[in-house]
């Protein structure tokens, strides 16, 4: 049985590494839920996460911030082939 982990990203307008997050998982065919990090429905959800920098990523119960292509990498990779 095959289990896929959610993969979130709290983003900001005009964030370039929110785009290359967003790029970097796309041109990988890994799904993801896209929330705005500034929209007062999710701001409590993002400020939560205690990271600072966007965008703000979990996969699963791992958390970061900022364009990560090696933390994505590790992550997605790993957890992917894993499940």
């Amino acid at each position: 049985m095959t289990t896929q982990l959610t993969v979130r990203v709290y983003t900001k307008p005009n964030c370039m590494q929110c785009r290359l997050t967003k790029t970097w998982l796309a041109k990988r065919g890994v799904p993801f839920i896209e929330d705005d990090a500034t929209d007062p429905q999710t701001i409590a959800a993002a400020q939560a996460l205690r990271v600072m920098a966007a965008p703000i990523v979990t996969i699963g119960d791992v958390v970061f911030g900022g364009f990560r292509p090696d933390l994505l990498e590790q992550h997605v990779s790993t957890k992917e082939k894993a499940a």
